[in-house]
């Protein structure tokens, strides 16, 4: 196996020297159209898409954008729903019909109309890890839907985190308000703090998060706050599109910093952890 000398999570840019390596992942995306047409995209994709309503969707630099065309005859038009997805080793920008700004993040997918005009609520259902940046229309308000929980926005900025793999779907405002709502159950966050809804289903409110840990990956970093191995892992095998088998006794540290995700896959284990992590790299699969 391949030896790596962990420390607390830095920038160390060294060059790899191990065999099998795996690159970063970077801008990947699958767009489904109304009609089932699906479009691969990455960054070398340009491109412009006429869509009902004399809409446009314009493709290019990791950037898919939807421009709003003109009615005429009536304010009311009859959307239709489109959704992008990212698989692991993939992220992706979108930019709504209203201007509304979002992030995805690697294994994670948002289902949203290609128009708002006409609707009373601008809703959109959201999986995996998204960032948001609202814009403000009056008296039409923004509504994000995870499963069975509702994110009613206030303000403008927030994150939804809601993997499958994870235990909990967590939600934090990093600007103006959002109410969650799960059943009988609601909460309005501050800026600041961070909803989690439980596997139970209960909600619970957390204050004074790092909030500029929870969107470290939309700037290019993996962020950890006394982070356990499994935790770790989590994130780096969405990012890099491997599976990650243990072998021998669980390691028991925390690790804590940030890391650079534009590294290879062997880089970013070397600068993890104070003790020594064994790995070995074979095709898609890391062993620890």
């Amino acid at each position: 196996a391949e030896r790596s000398h962990g420390g607390a999570a830095n920038n160390d840019t060294h060059p790899s020297a191990v065999k099998n390596d795996v690159l970063p992942g970077g801008n990947k995306a699958t767009l489904t159209l109304a009609n089932g047409t699906t479009i691969v995209l990455d960054s070398a994709r340009h491109e412009h898409l006429a869509v009902p309503a004399g809409s446009g969707i314009n493709i290019g630099n990791g950037l898919l954008s939807y421009s709003q065309g003109q009615t005429t005859g009536t304010n009311t038009v009859n959307s239709q729903y489109n959704t992008l997805a990212t698989p692991k080793g993939g992220q992706y920008q979108l930019e709504l019909a209203d201007g509304t700004k979002v992030w995805l993040n690697a294994a994670s997918s948002i289902r949203y109309p290609t128009s708002f005009k006409g609707t009373a609520i601008r809703e959109v259902q959201v999986t995996g890890e998204a960032y948001f940046e609202i814009a403000k229309r009056a008296g039409q308000p923004f509504r994000g839907q995870v499963g069975t929980m509702q994110v009613d926005v206030l303000g403008t900025r927030f994150t939804i985190e809601a993997y499958s793999d994870q235990p909990r779907i967590r939600t934090t405002l990093l600007e103006g308000g959002v109410r969650i709502t799960k059943g009988e159950s609601s909460q309005v966050l501050k800026p600041g703090e961070q909803s989690q809804l439980t596997p139970g289903g209960q909600l619970k409110v957390v204050r004074d998060v790092d909030v500029d840990g929870t969107v470290a990956w939309k700037n290019g970093y993996f962020s950890f706050d006394q982070a356990d191995l499994q935790t770790v892992m989590l994130k780096i095998a969405r990012w890099y599109n491997v599976n990650v088998v243990y072998e021998g006794p669980m390691m028991t540290q925390r690790f804590g910093g940030e890391i650079q995700e534009k590294l290879t896959l062997s880089q970013v284990l070397t600068v993890l952890g104070k003790s020594q992590i064994d790995f070995k790299i074979s095709g898609n699969t890391l062993t620890i």
